[in-house]
């Protein structure tokens, strides 16, 4: 069996060999080293990585406004003047609207006839 002259400890083909006897290590053993130097280089991965970004402060209960439209209330939707720039959805009560929530967004609930009964945030 051929041996490597830099590394006597491995053969040619880079398998190591008991240097007293010439025949192959156990395949256990390198497969530790190997576990090892795995696991290692993990860690040494993780050390490297960034930090996560902070968690934006969470929105108020009041972050679309709400408490500034509860006027609305008791008023007729189609005599009521919103800003154009207003993130803001109307739909009379038991209308079908999307789950998603959305702290910015001003919700303005109608009954049947088109008056106002509801203001929130969502």
């Amino acid at each position: 069996m051929a041996r490597d002259p830099i590394f006597p400890h491995l053969t040619a083909r880079g398998r190591a060999v008991d240097p007293a006897s010439g025949r192959g290590v156990h395949e256990a053993a390198t497969g530790r080293r190997r576990l090892g130097l795995f696991a290692a280089g993990l860690v040494a991965l993780t050390a490297c990585t960034d930090m996560p970004a902070p968690r934006p402060e969470a929105p108020g209960p009041d972050a679309c406004g709400a408490s500034g439209y509860q006027s609305l209330i008791g008023r007729p939707l189609a005599a009521v003047t919103l800003p154009a720039d207003l993130d803001a959805r109307t739909y009379a009560k038991g209308d079908p609207v999307t789950m998603d929530y959305r702290a910015t967004r001003l919700n303005i609930v109608t009954d049947d006839d088109g008056t106002i009964i509801e203001v929130r945030c969502g």
